[in-house]
């Protein structure tokens, strides 16, 4: 009897200490905020989240896949992936979805975006970013605001999907996917491709708080002084020259935007506003110096994310050339003054945006673009 009564204690010590160290473990984890890990000791028992207000968090132990030659294969044995809007689930049965991310930073948002809205489209799929430099380039831009997961492992055995120039065909492809892993190849560059979760994708390209700060900052610096305290519009000016404007380029159907073009911008907001202030960002500031001239001009000489940040929190904005400048279009909530002249016909852009299907204006009621030349 006093056996058992010693082995009956002995057990109840045991598993007293074993509850106080789960305990300790929880609420360390808890002040540490590794939600992911925490999660993952809760799915253990049936449950997948934290509180209230924490992500959805899956956890796949049995699969590691990835795009072949896109990422290095991770070294743990466990995949845990979120999905901030519960759409999707990491559960056997699901595939794989990512983009092969090329060029800078406006090319990429247009791979984010299309690979955001094709999740959305087909819940099968959950979306990955691939693990690379080059796409350090968005992250740093809009930070924890981009609520795709990035792999940390290898995704095999995927459907490459190529962009075409007709977007409404390939809206038809992307709605009607392989039924295996998919790597989304090309550039996407249509608003039509997300028109369908454009006010989702807003939220995902917020930019951070110190970048907001740091522009309010040069706002409040750049203010002329009789109008610290009088109301007055901000248009911010985007001029992109520099590697689009090359004989090469020109022959793709780029084509220049000359000073008077600028000019007619300018005046369509002076016309439409008593005080105007005008902020020029560029990669050829000393052409703007020369060629943009008037009252109450700022040029901003930050690097192309705060510039990006100013363009599209700035009233109004007057674009030129390339993606970056269509995105700051794009995300500015008021008017959007874009250069008139289409390209060639016989050229690749010709060919691109003359397609009715693939037109590089949305009509959209977030913000008002106009044509100017």
């Amino acid at each position: 009897m006093d056996g058992h009564r010693w082995l009956l204690s002995t057990l109840t010590l045991v598993i007293f200490v074993s509850i106080l160290f789960w305990i300790g473990e929880i609420d360390t984890l808890i002040k540490t905020g590794s939600k992911a890990l925490f999660s993952a000791h809760l799915l253990s028992f049936g449950n997948s989240s934290v509180g209230n207000n924490t992500e959805n968090v899956y956890l796949n132990a049995s699969r590691r896949v990835a795009v072949d030659n896109l990422t290095e294969v991770g070294t743990t044995s466990d995949v845990v992936t979120s999905d901030r809007n519960g759409s999707v689930s990491s559960e056997e049965g699901n595939y794989y979805l990512t983009a092969s991310f090329r060029g800078r930073l406006g090319n990429q948002m247009f791979q984010y975006a299309v690979l955001f809205a094709t999740a959305r489209a087909n819940h099968a799929w959950i979306p990955l970013l691939k693990k690379c430099r080059r796409l350090n380039v968005l992250k740093n831009t809009f930070g924890r605001s981009l609520s795709i997961s990035s792999a940390n492992f290898t995704i095999v055995n995927a459907t490459a999907v190529e962009g075409i120039v007709d977007a409404d065909v390939m809206l038809k492809e992307l709605r009607h996917l392989p039924k295996s892993n998919v790597l989304l190849e090309g550039y996407f560059e249509s608003h039509k491709y997300f028109a369908h979760v454009k006010d989702d994708l807003r939220k995902e390209f917020t930019f951070p708080r110190p970048f907001r700060d740091e522009v309010s900052n040069y706002y409040k610096s750049v203010t002329p002084i009789l109008w610290k305290d009088e109301p007055f519009v901000r248009v911010g000016i985007h001029v992109r020259r520099t590697t689009l404007i090359t004989e090469e380029r020109q022959k793709m159907g780029f084509i220049p935007r000359p000073p008077t073009y600028f000019t007619h911008a300018m005046e369509y907001f002076k016309q439409k506003y008593n005080r105007v202030q005008f902020i020029v960002t560029s990669d050829d500031l000393a052409w703007c110096k020369d060629n943009i001239l008037g009252e109450h001009i700022a040029y901003s000489t930050h690097n192309y994310t705060i510039d990006l940040a100013i363009l599209s929190l700035s009233d109004h904005i007057i674009i030129s050339l390339g993606t970056f400048s269509w995105w700051a279009g794009w995300l500015c909530k008021g008017t959007t003054v874009y250069y008139g002249v289409m390209p060639p016909n016989d050229t690749y852009l010709g060919k691109v945006y003359n397609n009715n299907s693939c037109v590089p204006v949305p009509d959209d009621e977030y913000n008002h673009w106009v044509s100017i030349i």
